[in-house]
């Protein structure tokens, strides 16, 4: 827990160019050192449905179903000590990448997400200089020319941003996954008792790992040259 706060306490990046957007249910103070930007986007979805109803929710980034929340501190929650479910299995828990800053940009509403919107969401956080954009939605499947998702993906991509996506909701069915463009990292649970082959090409390395899930417990990751 240390070297997350000395992490969040240094200085912000020099890459980092924007700031937190306020409106309704949610002041500046809604943000701090682990949050450091935030932005909605609804234009696409007032010309097509018109006028966000305010009785029912939010408009402005405040996450009112908690879904962003949730999705959010799945990657890069900070370290909660003793979490439990209803006092079973409790245990330490954390996000991926605990000692990580976040920038939230909220693009679906109750309606739901247009695909101008997403578009204009991604130019944003590409021109705001984040370095990871997980984005947890999607629709069904499509060209890649015709998905919104995969064309702003790309743009990011060409930037030198990794862009992680869900695959969806739906199945078991064939065509079901969601977000599967080559450059985009696609990302889901599954429950299949079979070992994975991946090779991964590092960098600045001269070799190509070769890694893959054992049935051990705890499914740690092997790789090896």
């Amino acid at each position: 827990m240390r070297d997350l706060e000395v992490s969040l306490a240094a200085a912000m990046p020099d890459s980092w160019k924007s700031a937190c957007e306020t409106g309704t249910n949610f002041t500046s103070s809604s943000c701090n050192k682990k949050l450091i930007g935030t932005k909605y986007f609804y234009n696409g979805y007032e010309a097509t449905l018109g006028p966000i109803d305010t009785s029912k929710e939010s408009k402005s980034p405040r996450d009112d179903d908690a879904h962003g929340t949730h999705t959010s501190t799945t990657a890069v929650g900070s370290i909660i000590e003793r979490a439990s479910l209803f006092d079973y299995a409790e245990r330490n828990t954390r996000g991926m990448a605990t000692p990580t800053r976040v920038a939230a940009y909220k693009v679906c509403w109750i309606g739901g997400c247009f695909s101008i919107d997403i578009l204009a969401t991604i130019d944003k956080a590409i021109e705001d200089g984040v370095n990871v954009m997980p984005m947890s939605l999607g629709g069904g499947t499509s060209n890649f020319y015709r998905d919104s998702v995969a064309i702003g993906a790309f743009a990011a991509m060409e930037k030198g941003i990794l862009i992680s996506c869900l695959t969806g909701n739906t199945g078991p069915s064939s065509y079901s996954l969601s977000n599967v463009a080559p450059w985009i990292t696609t990302v889901g649970a599954g429950t299949l008792d079979r070992d994975f082959l991946a090779y991964v090409v590092l960098v600045m390395a001269k070799n190509t790992m070769v890694c893959h899930f054992t049935e051990e417990v705890n499914y740690r990751v092997s790789c090896c040259p």
